[in-house]
């Protein structure tokens, strides 16, 4: 199963931009419609459109962060269509408008290409089950810091907070905090 979740998860990213159909997975694995959406949500956690959709907004909010296109370039050029679609879209999961995030300094939202390296099923079972945020911010003086906060099992109450900074000089820092 592993193979096949991550077969799918080449081809999402390789055809990211593009309409990518459910009839087209069913070829390259050769399984029905409903056995990938649930082979997709057990080993994913996400239904495969919202972890595309996911996907497409953080390569959006990289290109917002980076570039000075337009709203409405950024928005066709990762399939939205409008830009009102898409700016509804982006603050429903971002929380920030696409303006606002441009305007925001140093904060990067990154939702990362999973990959399934085998072991245990749970693992990887219900990601709504680890949560966490990671946080590069940038200050004048060319500080660079990482942070991965809010990192809960929420099954045993374990919360895990690390930290990284990275200065000038080359020297990291790392907190780790567990409560």
């Amino acid at each position: 199963m592993y193979e096949e979740v991550n077969l799918i998860l080449d081809f999402i990213e390789k055809h990211l931009y593009e309409d990518i159909k459910l009839d087209d997975i069913c070829r390259l694995v050769n399984y029905s419609k409903s056995h990938i959406s649930r082979m997709f949500n057990k080993y994913i956690g996400l239904s495969l459109p919202k972890y595309v959709t996911k996907r497409r907004l953080s390569n959006a909010a990289i290109m917002i962060y980076n570039t000075d296109k337009p709203i409405g370039y950024i928005a066709d050029v990762h399939g939205f269509g409008t830009d009102k679609y898409f700016s509804t879209l982006f603050k429903k999961e971002l929380g920030i408008s696409p303006l606002n995030y441009r305007k925001r300094n140093g904060y990067i939202y990154l939702f990362p290409k999973r990959i399934l390296k085998g072991g245990s099923v749970e693992l990887m079972k219900n990601l709504e089950d680890i949560v966490c945020q990671i946080n590069i911010n940038s200050d004048s003086n060319g500080e660079v810091k990482a942070e991965l906060t809010n990192i809960q099992r929420t099954n045993d109450g374990v919360e895990l907070a690390v930290s990284v900074s990275k200065e000038m000089d080359g020297k990291a820092t790392v907190e780790v905090t567990l409560e």
